[in-house]
């Protein structure tokens, strides 16, 4: 499961909610879709999306079972998460988390750095955390360090800057 952001507030009296954004996603993609929300992906509960759409800096979302503002209230806080399947586009930069497992290569030699183990999402810019043999490596999921990606393979090639691997170990 994937975080597609935390509610903060409700909309209106009818049980729609205001979700903070973590990844872009096609809205059209998410209408029927069921989603759970809770404080944890172990501890939440099953919704059916009656209706999503965009803002500026979040989204409006409308769930099952959810028709009174006092009822979209107490949700307030809890994160909404979605299955990995629903983002298939290739869009990595939107969407990073389909990058999860794959292979990081050096541009500069060809060596193995290690596997995406996880994205961090932050409003500066995304990190990778690519699990090495040195521990944790954290780099910044920019156009700068990032030379290409090939699904097909499942391998990113990165650019490395003199001491980047040495910040994180």
């Amino acid at each position: 499961m994937i975080k597609l952001g935390i509610i903060k507030s409700t909309q209106g009296v009818k049980g729609d909610l205001y979700l903070s954004k973590y990844i872009d996603i096609n809205v059209k993609k998410l209408k029927f879709t069921k989603v759970t929300v809770g404080f944890s992906e172990k501890f939440s509960k099953e919704f059916i999306v009656e209706k999503f759409e965009q803002n500026n800096k979040g989204y409006i979302i409308k769930l099952d079972k959810i028709d009174t503002k006092e009822q979209a209230q107490g949700l307030k806080e809890q994160a909404v998460f979605i299955e990995e399947n629903i983002i298939d586009d290739n869009d990595y930069f939107s969407n990073p988390f389909i990058l999860k497992d794959f292979k990081v290569i050096s541009n500069n030699d060809n060596s193995y750095i290690g596997i995406v183990e996880d994205i961090i999402i932050n409003s500066v810019n995304n990190l990778l955390v690519i699990k090495s043999e040195k521990g944790d490596i954290l780099i910044p999921f920019i156009n700068n360090f990032i030379n290409d990606v090939d699904s097909a393979k499942q391998i990113i090639r990165i650019n490395i800057i003199p001491g980047l691997l040495d910040l994180n170990t």
